[in-house]
């Protein structure tokens, strides 16, 4: 037998409630219940009549469930613009075709309302309110309105965008289907089974966080309107088939203001993701409901299962009584700050809830991110007490047992509060941005106030949470001290000095609080007279501290000892600060393979990577010659820190050995934006597009690029115009463009002679191909090739040009270069061995 309804006595007869009634009737009498009516209408006998007539009157039974024949629309233009093609579906509300936009020749979906119990006006009124809602807001994860209208039997229609892609209840089903053979985890199979694309994402988990929260942001456009949804379901989403969500139907929408058709205790949404609130006569319901339903949506598709489960009034009962299985529960391994999330979005409370979709947002993109999120997870103790509350008879119990549990877990719950501390700094300085403190002066600065506050809250949270008094307060001493603010600094530092407890600590932190109050680099503070550093503390301290004074090779020495290796953060600067310069392929490689090696025990030890080893990963790769494994830890970085200048532009070099320009691209238009003074990205990014052809963008971008105004930089700028134009007229050469490589060699001597006016320019890769190519010197052009190549073995588009301008006949100079590029492609590996 179903479980009873749960009470929603109505003021009148509701359209709402009086359709939910009516398909509790109906489940009752399938069930073969003889009393379906009696215990259908039990709290609204007032619509007993209704619904007796409902059921049995099969015209009307018809009108309101049987959908009309498939094509008895299909043909018909409404308004003299929208030709109407084939039914793709229906609901309580109306049906939906795909239709022609005859005047703008473009796909529409067109909305019709259909008959059913509710009386013609009160339908109307709702299904244009639809309309009203959906055109007040516009944003890409809401559906966009383009028309209403009525046709000619009297039936309202809307006109709205045609979103392709998949419903979010059908891909969600498939992902269940998968379910047998584990829980998926990957994305591929959205593209094989739906061609949607997971923006970039591995991680079916990340996906769908990214779809809820890209939704939560259009929400809260619609919101701002002064809307609310009020039937937020996997159903009501489509899936683009680039990845993003869009959000449908707005038959159910409240309007600010229009109560009117919603008085009552009506009960309005999908029973799965309607919150407890919607059960309650007179409840009010705000952004708060909306926020229930979406993080229901996302608890479904993190789980494969809705929260509640069963006959639409098994799922009413338990709404009003229980609270859905925790999600970690149905998915193990599930992130405790996900799960948090989770709990708050459903919290059986609205006040316990996000304050709105924003917050909601906020908290979803902070996990996308890699930064702490507000929301805190239940422990079984909360999750406890919860539930006896809820029971009248138990409430006594309750407490008594609540005091027991306390006093006999005080130990236990002291040491996981400690290990869930733990985890979060660790979180945090997973975020951190690597070498943020050791860079170059120049490059301490921040150009958007915005990346600065961030780092700045990631670092007070780490001081916060951070277990060892140490690491956490020195790194956001020395970012203090670079940011003007070195009373805090002083403040950091004096933490550090009480924990480490040495001399060389406490006079380091007298240093500081002897720092001028102006202070705004790490000069202001003087280390010479400093005592010996004695302990291991101190070695690390006094390292960290020469590193930033770009004394690397010294602090890399104070680093070494095994003592000073134990500390995590001091193994990252030793490993940091290993020099490969001046070494030979072998050495070079040994080294690299080593540091290599080192990092991974690090990442063993500290639980993970972080963005500063997946940085230094990277680097090491690189001298490995594994671009691919290079670029694969430089983007795991990237997704912990996105505003990391040095991930980026060492992404960005790296996706450009391989190939990957576009990628390349984008990684360095990021390093730019943070750092437009600094001429390393711009070089990086002047060669991807001299890879893509696109000389005439690298010649602006040269040309209006913000540099530093010094005579380097004044000199650089022109000797790498005077490179994109040998580069052109190279390309130009080789697709018989005669003319055009002539001028284009015209504007290199320009700007050559620009530079040379600034300082000598030595003979290098480019003048050599110059030389050739004004010259008609086939062989001359190779032989700059061949030396470019070597200079950065592995470059594809060298490659290409140098099959492009390869000789017939070689001289034995162009044949041994050829031999030394030949060699270039075996890994160092096999040269050391």
């Amino acid at each position: 037998m179903a479980a009873p309804l749960p009470s929603m006595t109505s003021s009148g007869s509701s359209n709402d409630l009086l359709e939910s009634i009516l398909a509790h009737a109906l489940e009752l009498r399938d069930q073969g219940q003889t009393d379906w009516l009696d215990v259908a209408t039990k709290d609204c006998p007032e619509l007993r009549t209704a619904i007796q007539d409902a059921v049995s009157g099969t015209d009307l039974m018809a009108g309101m469930f049987n959908e009309p024949a498939p094509n008895s629309s299909v043909g018909l233009v409404l308004g003299g613009r929208f030709r109407l093609g084939k039914r793709i579906g229906a609901g309580a509300m109306g049906m939906v075709h795909l239709a022609e936009d005859l005047k703008l020749i473009r796909p529409v979906a067109v909305k019709i309302l259909r008959g059913g119990l509710m009386d013609k006006t009160q339908s109307m009124r709702r299904f244009l309110r639809e309309a009203e809602a959906m055109a007040s807001v516009q944003h890409s994860s809401v559906v966009t309105i383009h028309d209403q209208g009525q046709t000619a039997e009297d039936e309202p229609y809307i006109v709205m965008e045609y979103v392709e892609g998949a419903a979010l209840n059908v891909i969600v089903e498939e992902a269940a289907f998968r379910q047998s053979e584990g829980l998926p985890t990957d994305t591929d199979w959205l593209l094989r089974e739906f061609g949607i694309r997971a923006r970039g994402e591995k991680s079916l988990v990340r996906v769908v966080v990214t779809w809820i929260a890209d939704l939560a942001a259009g929400l809260t456009v619609v919101h701002n309107a002064g809307v609310l949804h009020r039937d937020i379901k996997p159903s009501n989403i489509i899936i683009r088939k680039d990845g993003r969500p869009v959000l449908l139907d707005f038959g159910l929408a409240l309007l600010d203001g229009d109560s009117s058709l919603t008085q009552g205790a009506t009960s309005v949404g999908t029973p799965s993701y309607m919150p407890p609130e919607a059960l309650v006569r007179n409840q009010d319901r705000g952004a708060h409901s909306d926020v229930y339903s979406l993080t229901a949506t996302l608890y479904h598709l993190l789980t494969l299962r809705p929260p509640y489960q069963g006959t639409p009034s098994e799922v009413l009962a338990a709404i009003a009584t229980t609270e859905p299985p925790p999600a970690g529960k149905l998915r193990p391994g599930l992130p405790r700050d996900l799960g948090a999330i989770l709990e708050k979005g459903m919290h059986r409370k609205p006040r316990g809830r996000y304050e709105n979709v924003q917050a909601l947002e906020a908290d979803l993109r902070a996990f996308l991110d890699f930064r702490p999120v507000v929301a805190r997870p239940v422990s079984g103790l909360q999750r406890m007490v919860r539930k006896t509350m809820r029971s009248t008879m138990a409430r006594g119990a309750a407490l008594a047992l609540t005091l027991v549990v306390l006093f006999g877990v005080g130990y236990q719950a002291k040491q996981l509060h400690d290990q869930r501390q733990a985890a979060r700094a660790f979180t945090v300085k997973q975020a951190l941005p690597p070498a943020f403190t050791i860079l170059a002066k120049a490059n301490r600065n921040f150009r958007y106030e915005a990346d600065r506050d961030a780092l700045a809250a990631l670092l007070d949270t780490g001081v916060e949470l951070e277990r060892s008094p140490v690491t956490m307060p020195l790194l956001r001493a020395s970012f203090r001290l670079d940011n003007g603010d070195p009373r805090g600094a002083a403040q950091d530092m004096q933490r550090v000095a009480e924990a480490v407890d040495s001399p060389y600590a406490r006079a380091l932190a007298a240093s500081y609080r002897a720092a001028p109050v102006d202070a705004h680099s790490s000069d202001a503070v003087a280390l010479e007279s400093l005592p010996q550093p004695i302990t291991a503390w101190d070695r690390y301290l006094a390292a960290y501290h020469l590193m930033r004074a770009s004394q690397f090779a010294l602090g890399h020495e104070l680093l070494s000892a095994d003592d000073v290796r134990a500390i995590p953060h001091a193994e990252e600067l030793r490993i940091a600060s290993i020099s490969l310069k001046g070494l030979e392929a072998p050495a070079r490689f040994a080294r690299s393979l080593e540091a290599k090696n080192d990092l991974l025990a690090l990442e063993a030890r500290n639980g993970g990577r972080t963005a500063a080893t997946a940085q230094l990963m990277g680097v090491y790769l690189i001298q490995l010659q594994l671009y691919h494994d290079a670029l694969d830890a430089l983007e795991e970085g990237v997704k912990l820190a996105p505003r990391s200048f040095t991930l980026r532009i060492n992404a960005g070099y790296t996706a450009f050995k391989i190939g990957a320009l576009g990628k390349a691209r984008e990684h360095l238009e990021v390093a730019m934006d943070m750092r437009p003074n600094y001429i390393k990205p711009l070089h990086n990014f002047v060669w991807v597009l001299i890879g893509q052809g696109a000389y005439d963008e690298a010649i602006a971008r040269l040309e209006t690029a913000p540099l530093d105004p010094t005579d380097t930089n004044a000199y650089q700028r022109r000797l790498h115009q005077f490179s994109v134009e040998v580069y052109r007229a190279l390309n130009q050469r080789n697709q018989g463009q005669t003319d055009l490589s002539q001028a284009s060699l015209e504007r290199a001597e320009e700007y050559l002679a620009a530079a040379a006016a600034i300082q000598k320019v030595e003979v290098n890769a480019s003048t050599v191909i110059f030389n050739g190519l004004r010259s008609d010197d086939g062989e001359a052009v190779f032989i700059g090739l061949c030396a470019l190549y070597q200079q950065d073995p592995g470059d594809t588009w060298i490659l290409k040009a140098l099959l492009e301008t390869m000789p017939t006949d070689l001289s034995a100079e162009a044949s041994a270069l050829v031999q030394d590029v030949l060699k270039s492609f075996y890994s160092p590996q096999l040269q050391a061995e």
